[in-house]
């Protein structure tokens, strides 16, 4: 929500390269994956407000900066209701040295070659206290002002994050970011898969049967077999999806002979990354049939 000025700002990462786009500003937010289950499933919001406050530099925690914003965790799918926010405690990084918090000047081709500007780099850092409200910031706030702050007690959640504006002003007074995230599922969470019923042909004077059958190990560490059952010379798609929906493997197969077919998953990405622990979806797909089935990865 953005009250009165015209100009124009969003959300990025904090970095002094030319070349954005959503990969660069997941690996800075999420320290190249590794903030997530501090992230999920929270929603969050940046207000800038009358008062401000206070953030300590992400080296130097005796370095200490005012700034016109707060940091809010909202809960997580309830943005109209405040009684369960609670504020966060921001740690900075100034970007341009000037010693203060501000946006400076930068140029980049990916934005139709205009100049933009982007703020000093914001980490949010969760309190203690994470009671609703704003006790757990206050109680850093004060040791902020007593120069007795080290910020040993929180937990970083967000990294390098970043405003970017057609402007060297910041957003106005009464300016709301909101970050909703995407939920990843939840205890109490139910799933259905539903195969359709197998095909056949009378041409072929046998029945065309696919069939996707349940991985082996499952749970496992290493590596899974994945078997499938299809007809001959019938192109074959077997993708692997994460719990957000991202498509981790993909394989592409030609079985010559009508018998069950084997694919190992070795636990990595198209790029032989390793992943990490958590609950991945296979899925088929054959002509017009498709299935799918779920399966635990345990570093």
């Amino acid at each position: 929500r953005q009250q009165t000025s015209s100009r124009d700002y969003v959300i990025s990462e904090g970095t002094t390269e030319t070349n954005r786009d959503y990969s660069t500003f997941r690996e800075a937010i999420s320290k190249n994956d590794s903030l997530w289950e501090e992230i999920l499933p929270w929603d969050y919001e940046i207000r800038f407000t009358p008062g401000g406050g206070l953030a300590a530099d992400v080296h130097d925690p005796s370095v200490i900066y005012t700034v016109p914003f707060e940091l809010w965790n909202i809960g997580s799918d309830t943005p109209d209701d405040n009684s369960d926010d609670y504020r966060m405690i921001p740690r900075l990084y100034d970007a341009d040295g000037d010693s203060i918090f501000s946006l400076y000047h930068l140029y980049d081709s990916i934005f139709l070659e205009r100049y933009y500007y982007s703020t000093d780099w914001i980490n949010w850092m969760r309190p203690a206290d994470i009671s609703p409200g704003d006790a757990g910031y206050r109680q850093a706030e004060s040791r902020m002002l007593a120069g007795t702050y080290q910020g040993n007690n929180e937990q970083e959640v967000m990294a390098r994050m970043a405003i970017l504006g057609n402007g060297r002003t910041a957003p106005e007074e009464g300016t709301v970011f909101r970050i909703i995230t995407r939920k990843p599922p939840q205890d109490g969470d139910r799933f259905r898969f539903t195969s359709p019923q197998p095909a056949s042909d009378i041409a072929y004077g046998y029945p065309r049967v696919f069939r996707l059958y349940p991985n082996f190990p499952n749970p496992f560490n290493n590596t899974t077999t994945i078997r499938f059952e299809t007809p001959v010379n019938i192109k074959v798609k077997i993708n692997i999806y994460n719990v957000l929906g991202q498509e981790i493997r993909s394989y592409t197969l030609f079985p010559q002979e009508r018998d069950i077919q084997t694919v190992v998953w070795d636990g990595r990405n198209q790029s032989g990354q390793p992943v990490s622990s958590g609950i991945y979806i296979y899925r088929i797909q054959a002509e017009e049939f498709s299935a799918s089935h779920k399966m635990i990865l345990i570093r």
